[in-house]
């Protein structure tokens, strides 16, 4: 009973029936299994919106696929270098997603100051709800942004670096 939480102990040391102190421990698992299977939940979710993101990404550069393509056959045939380039795809990626990281931080961060204070229930009594950021999660995603930023980059590059330019310059933009 002593390897409970107090707020579970409190309830059983006034009652000595074991259908009482079954019922604490019942509704406490039930409790936590619902904020765990909550919050599972909502870190799929997460998972879910950024492999959309990444998606979206994707076809944002299949989409300028051939414009890109004949562009950097141009820039090759004017003395631009294949790093350069890979460079320039870095940088038009990397601002594009930390343009939508921000965006996305400054509503969440709205988001979370609207709700805040509703989430106590008894404001009479300290202490107010913690409110604390994520830096792991926050870590996390800038991380995978990079990685996502990089293989991007490293796709259109290959991709660019396969096409056949004459074909492309033949076919226009």
């Amino acid at each position: 009973m002593f390897l409970l939480p107090p707020w579970t102990r409190a309830p059983l040391l006034g009652f000595r029936q074991p259908a009482v102190i079954l019922a604490v421990l019942g509704a406490t698992a039930i409790l936590a299994c619902a904020s765990s299977w909550t919050f599972g939940y909502l870190t799929a979710l997460a998972g879910l919106v950024g492999l959309v993101a990444v998606a979206g990404l994707l076809l944002y550069l299949e989409s300028r696929q051939r414009s890109r393509v004949a562009s950097y056959a141009m820039g090759r045939r004017m003395g631009l270098s294949r790093a350069v380039h890979l460079r320039s795809l870095l940088a038009e990626l990397g601002m594009l997603l930390v343009a939508a990281a921000a965006v996305g931080g400054v509503l969440a961060w709205t988001a979370v100051l609207l709700v805040y204070r509703s989430l106590d229930v008894d404001t009479a009594r300290p202490p107010p709800p913690l409110l604390t950021a994520p830096t792991a999660a926050i870590g996390g995603g800038a991380v995978a942004a990079v990685a996502v930023t990089m293989l991007a980059a490293l796709y259109a590059q290959r991709s660019a670096d396969r096409t056949d330019a004459a074909e492309v310059l033949r076919l226009g933009s």
